[in-house]
């Protein structure tokens, strides 16, 4: 969580916005990018919206995600300066390409993790013949960060998976992360006896 708060630190415009969407609600760049004032609603403090991966068809799932304090406070100020008939959160960033050279994912990459000492380590993987290089960290990793945030404070997985849109346990264990400390305290929590004490 200290490189989330990082990346809100040194964020800039429309990608301070994105940024916490994407760290408070778990939220995909497109979706954060794409997410209209009408889906806010500051009054009871709910983000109401339907993800773009899951917007077609019988997968099409309405998610409501309350809104983190921290976020409401970024957000009741983004009002206040918000261009009268502008529909959109980030309009800097609505309607420009997620991937490619020129896409969004890049430029986080590039400009806001770099601003922010983030470094992002590039990884090679085989995938049927073809040699396809992605990152180890990008926005994605936000979502990871929620939900992993979410399960090291002991929200249940069923919570997370509402909050996510996860279908399934199986997708959700891959976005939780636990933290080593929890673990070990857990393991530790297991009696104690020594073979000296033993018989």
């Amino acid at each position: 969580w200290p490189q989330v708060l990082k990346l809100i630190s040194v964020a800039e415009g429309d990608w301070i916005t994105a940024v916490m969407l994407g760290a408070y609600c778990g939220m995909r760049l497109g979706d954060c990018v794409n997410l209209k004032w009408e889906n806010v609603n500051l009054d009871e403090d709910l983000i109401r919206f339907v993800p773009e991966k899951t917007s077609r068809g019988k997968r099409r799932k309405e998610l409501t995600v309350p809104i983190h304090p921290a976020l409401k406070l970024h957000l009741e100020a983004l009002k206040k300066t918000a261009t009268d008939g502008q529909p959109y959160l980030c309009p800097a960033l609505q309607g420009k390409s997620i991937s490619g050279r020129s896409g969004l994912s890049k430029a986080f990459i590039e400009d806001v993790m770099a601003k922010a000492g983030i470094n992002n380590q590039a990884k090679s993987s085989k995938v049927t013949g073809k040699g396809r290089a992605f990152s180890s960290l990008s926005f994605h990793s936000l979502r990871h960060s929620f939900n992993s945030e979410l399960a090291n404070k002991g929200v249940s997985q069923e919570l997370r998976r509402h909050l996510t849109g996860h279908a399934t346990d199986k997708m959700n264990d891959v976005y939780s992360h636990l933290d080593k400390k929890l673990l070990k305290t857990a393991v530790n929590k297991l009696p104690a006896k020594s073979p000296s004490q033993a018989g």
